[in-house]
């Protein structure tokens, strides 16, 4: 714009230049006619003279500006705005997808252009961390579009939101939505969630049947990241022996240190529940000992500090230092070192 109004600032000031060079000549001209009448009128032999003939110059008229029309921008259509939603989505801009979102559902009355619009602001509140207006959002979607085809979705990422703020027997529902309306689709992975849903909930004997199923599933999950949540389920419910059992089973099986540490921790605690104090503070003392660097192994040292238990102050102080505890970790040492 800026570049436009200094061009015709010039061109008119071309124009303007123009028309003051044509008044002077005019001026030129006409006091050289009027000289040259005085002088023929004051010579005596002007009369004898013939007068000479005179052709007028036509009037020369500067051609005015044309300021040229702001180009005008046609408002995109709803669908296009959903597509430059979901680009912004990818980048994680949220604002400008929300806001994309929000035009295209307002600019339109096509219905699977609104139930898309609805479920890509579900999805986007959920990622920006504005949980309600994302269950809002989508389960206006679900209710009044029961038959859009991308449904499973909006029950998916409902299910996420009611999990975020705490409502596990929601979001269990909505991830059994998913299940029937996407039958045989990362069937393990949802499993999962479910069982994560249930076991926050306190359903302990269902949060361990579900991770079973999950486990069962043709999907590719983590299978020992899954049994230690059944191990974890089964514990909960009481079923000591079994959890027992199946902890030593994929102690037996991993090479992964925190893994090994983390077992230590848990089997601990059952035999702490269990009443047998000694076994207890046998695996607590293990997992410090063998693995000091994990922080389940800390976890495992408070566990022997509140019980008053005997512990190596080296050991110790390791533990607290791997654990980033530097007050205590140097307090430990100093301990060590004075004996």
């Amino acid at each position: 714009m800026r570049g436009r109004k200094h061009l015709t600032i010039i061109h008119e000031q071309g124009n303007i230049f123009s028309f003051r060079a044509f008044c002077v000549l005019t001026a030129i001209i006409i006091l050289s006619v009027a000289s040259a009448c005085t002088l023929r009128a004051n010579n005596p032999f002007s009369k004898s003279l013939p007068s000479p003939t005179t052709t007028k110059e036509p009037l020369i008229t500067a051609t005015p500006s044309i300021t040229p029309s702001p180009t005008v921008t046609p408002t995109p259509r709803p669908a296009v705005r959903i597509e430059n939603a979901e680009k912004a989505f990818f980048i994680g801009d949220w604002e400008t997808a929300i806001n994309e979102f929000q035009n295209a559902l307002e600019f339109s009355t096509d219905p699977d252009v609104i139930s898309s619009a609805k479920l890509g602001l579900g999805k986007t509140y959920f990622f920006a961390g504005n949980y309600h207006e994302a269950i809002n959002t989508l389960e206006n979607l679900v209710n009044e579009y029961p038959d859009f085809p991308h449904l499973a979705y909006a029950y998916f990422f409902l299910g996420r939101a009611k999990e975020a703020i705490d409502q596990p027997a929601e979001a269990k529902q909505a991830y059994q939505q998913y299940l029937t309306l996407r039958p045989g689709i990362i069937n393990g992975y949802i499993l999962e969630m479910q069982g994560d849903t249930a076991l926050n909930s306190g359903d302990y004997a269902n949060a361990a049947t579900l991770y079973q199923k999950a486990l069962n599933s043709p999907d590719p999950v983590d299978e020992e990241w899954i049994n230690l949540k059944i191990a974890r389920a089964l514990s909960l419910s009481g079923d000591y022996q079994n959890a027992l059992n199946l902890y030593e089973e994929i102690y037996e099986q991993t090479n992964n240190n925190q893994t090994k540490s983390l077992i230590h921790l848990r089997e601990g605690q059952i035999y702490a529940t269990m009443g047998e104090f000694d076994l207890a503070m046998n695996s607590y003392s293990e997992a410090v000992t063998n693995f000091p660097a994990s922080y389940n192994s800390y976890s495992a040292l408070i566990e022997i500090v509140e019980a008053e238990a005997p512990v190596d102050e080296l050991q110790r102080g390791i533990v607290d230092y791997y654990a980033q505890q530097y007050g205590v970790a140097l307090a430990a040492l100093d301990r060590y070192l004075q004996k």
